[in-house]
């Protein structure tokens, strides 16, 4: 087991802790130790757990470290499965000064709404994908996006793929200002994308990415031309289909020549046109 410092103030001095094979330290065997929610100063935590750890359990303790700044939990090699998968606490709410939250490992349950209170988060990585990168299998976080989430006004990234998640997208994201890649790929997400996000005055949305959902309807008109829609339509589910740019499609681009009018009977009658007005005055005023 791993121990945290003990009394006598020695808590409050370890501020960054980086613990697991990938960092050159013990083969750490899960569960996830929950002495460290006693490193009162701590700021960044990451715990990397031997490969094929049984994790089914996240410590709600870990709230109660209010100073965490980056928080990042994966293993080696996790174990896939709803057997061997964990529920996101809502006692991480309580994490007011995070900016970087990951989780690699299998998951199961909902995404708390109660999150909300993540005003500061930055990055959030919720992939159904082992630390190598493997999305060949599907997560079981399950529910819907959680509307409450709007006041995540700092967050510039988020990836939920490969999870289950069900319903639409939230029109009331539209608050995360800030937000620039959102990845909700490989979901079971239905609907519509909300004509909302597209505010270009307000929204700096560059990449969204619905690959492999059941979503129906069309790009909507207010997304400008910079906001990069991957796997619409979804013809070709888990196969990266990026919408074709506006430039594309000639919206942007200078305006194909049109074809010559045919000549007018006064453009070919041109010269004689001119040699009547040549001759439209005469002395005495006579006509021609």
């Amino acid at each position: 087991m791993l121990r945290s410092p003990d009394a006598s103030g020695q808590n409050s001095v370890v501020q960054d802790l980086s613990v697991g094979p990938d960092f050159g330290c013990i083969d750490l065997i899960g569960p996830f130790p929950e002495d460290l929610s006693t490193l009162s100063g701590l700021q960044t935590l990451r715990v990397v757990l031997a490969n094929n750890s049984l994790v089914t359990t996240l410590p709600a303790s870990y709230g109660n470290l209010t100073g965490l700044q980056l928080l990042d939990l994966s293993a080696g090699e996790a174990l896939d499965g709803t057997a061997n998968a964990a529920s996101l606490p809502d006692a991480w709410s309580s994490l007011t000064v995070l900016t970087e939250l990951g989780v690699y490992l299998p998951l199961q349950g909902t995404l708390p709404d109660a999150w909300s209170s993540l005003g500061s988060l930055v990055t959030l990585s919720l992939p159904a994908a082992s630390i190598d990168g493997s999305s060949s299998w599907k997560g079981a976080l399950s529910g819907t996006l959680p509307s409450d989430w709007q006041f995540m006004t700092s967050l510039t990234l988020m990836d939920l793929s490969n999870q289950a998640l069900g319903g639409q997208l939230p029109w009331e994201w539209e608050s995360m200002y800030s937000v620039t890649v959102i990845n909700v790929s490989g979901n079971d997400l239905v609907g519509t994308l909300p004509g909302a996000w597209g505010d270009a005055a307000r929204s700096v949305l560059l990449t969204l990415d619905v690959t492999g959902n059941m979503m129906s309807g069309s790009v909507p008109v207010s997304y400008p031309p910079y906001i990069n829609v991957l796997g619409w339509p979804n013809s070709q589910p888990n196969v990266l289909t990026p919408v074709p740019s506006p430039i594309d499609n000639g919206i942007l681009a200078s305006p194909s020549p049109s074809p010559s009018p045919s000549p007018s009977p006064t453009k070919k009658h041109k010269g004689k046109k001119a040699k009547v007005h040549h001759h439209k005055k005469k002395k005495g005023g006579k006509s021609a």
